[in-house]
């Protein structure tokens, strides 16, 4: 990794109790690591959890086959199966999920169970995650970027400690499974890991440069599960899933936990000290506001402190910002919302693209493999070529005015999300699997959309605030990952006879809100910058 330093972040805020232009002087004199610490360990990461995402469901299968259905896990008699695209790739291309008991458990009881399991796993993940993101993102800017992720990559790996001891132990209950993911979820898991990623890449670069970073960010992600998800697939097909499980996936989240103990730290100690304080002010303020006294009346009392209550929380949702950077003072809470109406549709239109892709155009294993190597190849050109292509035309009082810089990601943003509505419209009218292939080469143009909506909120929020605001979008994306599949699946179930892209429409509608609301918002931006122009 390259230890060069990167451009230094010259904001102030007024809530500093030192002198403003002493911190900028002491952020811009500081040394910095490389913004490539943060991609390496996206990287690292998305290759320690691609095994796990892959075979999880083979691994349950195998356990199920082995010790049978869990006491009290009541199957239901259905033709319930579990069908993911990357599962059902791994099975075409290198064959049927190892069975070391050579015994048949593709009955409907086994499918229905499992499912049912893997339910309640990811429920807990998903629950305890969109919980405690928020957490350990704000912690990081008080004790350190490095030392959460540590936090958060150890969780992970006791929780692949906890599976590979079900494993090893016959008589262990395969509950204890749930024991792992819920120290999954409570560490953060990968969300959690990559939110706080990103504030660790936006502590050592300059605002108007984040953007750019930050889909380099996603793309050494996105290749590190691809590989990770390779790996896993023919080490598995291989040497066996109680390999996978006893040794390539705890060894490689230890990995990916030392890699992070060598990663420097990007707040300087005088920093987290400076958000520390600022911390410890704002509950000492809440605390003194919701506990005064002088109340006659006892109600007046009650709805005083939940007004303070109130507040508290609002101030957690809607961050201080700083002046010049966006119009209104909930400027962040209509990014928050774009954010969940623009992945409700997402994960709307994922949660049902396979069955849809198998039921209308008998999708096999060559147009599911061609599909993927088009949505990969194309979201990491995207990020690493087109991204900073883009960016070039940004102008040039960008580079000194972070309002015109924010200006130019916010119409990168309505770029991403009308590309989403593009791709919604293509592919719900599609007639052929070729205009199947083109409407996600247009939709992989909705993966600008995290990156300009996160250099957006780090330029305009208080820089010890940066991390506790990425989290708060992570759980607002991560919240609607949880409402989402239910009733999508409603949906599709209900219209699959009569309209079988209903669903796809509904997401188009999620869409096009999404779309006016960023409009609206980079409308409201451009008309300030000429207001401050005329006025100067």
């Amino acid at each position: 990794m390259s230890g060069s330093e990167a451009p230094h972040v010259s904001e102030t805020t007024s809530l500093l109790h030192d002198d403003p232009s002493a911190r900028t002087r002491h952020r811009e004199q500081s040394p910095r690591p490389s913004y490539w610490y943060s991609v390496g360990a996206l990287f690292v990461s998305g290759i320690a959890s691609g095994p796990g995402a892959v075979l999880g469901i083979p691994f349950l299968q195998e356990l199920f086959c082995e010790r049978g259905i869990p006491e009290g896990l009541i199957p239901i008699h259905n033709s319930t199966r579990i069908l993911t695209a990357e599962y059902w790739l791994l099975q075409k291309t290198i064959g049927d999920v190892p069975d070391d008991n050579g015994g048949n458990c593709d009955s409907p009881e086994y499918s229905a169970a499992i499912a049912r399991f893997i339910s309640v796993s990811a429920t807990l993940i998903a629950i305890l995650m969109t919980l405690t993101v928020r957490y350990w993102s704000g912690l990081s800017d008080r004790i350190g970027r490095k030392r959460t992720m540590q936090f958060c990559s150890l969780g992970s790996f006791i929780a692949l400690l906890v599976y590979m001891m079900v494993r090893i132990n016959n008589d262990a209950s395969l509950y204890y499974l749930w024991v792992g993911d819920i120290i999954e979820g409570m560490a953060g898991s990968l969300i959690g890991y990559e939110t706080i990623a990103h504030a660790f890449a936006a502590d050592v670069t300059a605002p108007g440069e984040r953007t750019v970073v930050f889909g380099r960010l996603a793309a050494g992600s996105a290749t590190g599960s691809t590989l990770g998800v390779v790996l896993g697939g023919l080490i598995g097909k291989q040497f066996g899933l109680k390999f996978v499980f006893v040794w390539v996936a705890p060894c490689l989240a230890l990995l990916n936990f030392l890699y992070i103990s060598l990663v420097p730290e990007s707040l300087s100690e005088a920093e987290l000290s400076n958000n520390r304080l600022q911390h410890s002010q704002a509950i000492l303020a809440q605390h003194q506001e919701s506990h005064e006294s002088g109340f006659k009346n006892s109600l007046t009392r009650v709805l005083k402190s939940a007004e303070s209550n109130a507040r508290a929380i609002a101030k957690g949702v809607v961050p201080d910002m700083q002046p010049n950077r966006l119009p209104g003072k909930y400027s962040i809470l209509s990014i928050a919302i774009i954010v969940f109406v623009a992945n409700t549709a997402g994960i709307a239109l994922a949660s049902q693209m396979v069955t849809y892709l198998v039921y209308m155009f008998h999708f096999d294993e060559t147009n599911l493999a061609v599909l993927l190597i088009i949505s990969g190849l194309s979201r990491f050109v995207y990020l690493t070529v087109l991204l900073p292509f883009i960016k070039q035309f940004a102008p040039k009082d960008a580079e000194n005015d972070t309002a015109v810089s924010i200006n130019f990601d916010l119409k990168l943003t309505c770029f991403a999300v009308l590309s989403e509505l593009i791709f919604f419209l293509i592919f719900a009218n599609a007639t052929s699997i070729e205009i199947i292939y083109v409407s996600v080469l247009i939709g992989s143009l909705t993966n600008m959309f995290t990156p300009a909506i996160r250099s957006i909120v780090s330029q305009s929020v208080a820089p010890e605030q940066i991390g506790v605001t990425f989290g708060t979008l992570s759980m607002v994306g991560s919240f609607a990952a949880i409402v989402t599949p239910l009733p999508a699946g409603w949906i599709y179930s209900l219209t699959v006879e009569f309209w079988p892209t209903a669903l796809f429409y509904v997401g188009m509608v999620f869409t096009t809100s999404a779309l006016a609301l960023c409009l609206h918002m980079y409308f409201r931006q451009t008309q300030m910058i000429n207001s401050r122009a005329a006025s100067t």
